[in-house]
């Protein structure tokens, strides 16, 4: 499911460096997925995953990631993927 943008915001293509502005209102396309702060999306995000001891598994944060439109590669590690989340400006504590 994509998530919508709620305020417009310019992000640079990853292919060809270019400045795209993406429309309030408008569907996330899916490569600019981690650019784009949670803050400018729609939907409330869950509570951030433990980052030490239950809880606080890779699975977790991968799927914590995902709701928050963090793109991450299947053999990030887990604080691979906490980097990731801190670098797109989603809330990891």
């Amino acid at each position: 499911m994509a998530r919508r943008l709620t305020a417009g915001v310019v992000v640079r293509h990853p292919g060809s460096g270019v400045p795209v502005f993406l429309a309030p209102e408008s569907d996330l396309p899916d490569w600019a997925s981690g650019l784009v702060g949670a803050h400018a999306l729609d939907g409330d995000l869950p509570d951030p995953p433990p980052q030490h001891g239950a809880g606080s598994s890779k699975t977790a944060w991968a799927d914590y990631a995902s709701a928050a439109g963090v793109d991450v590669g299947a053999h990030a590690s887990r604080d691979d993927i906490i980097a990731a989340c801190q670098a797109a400006h989603v809330p990891t504590d």
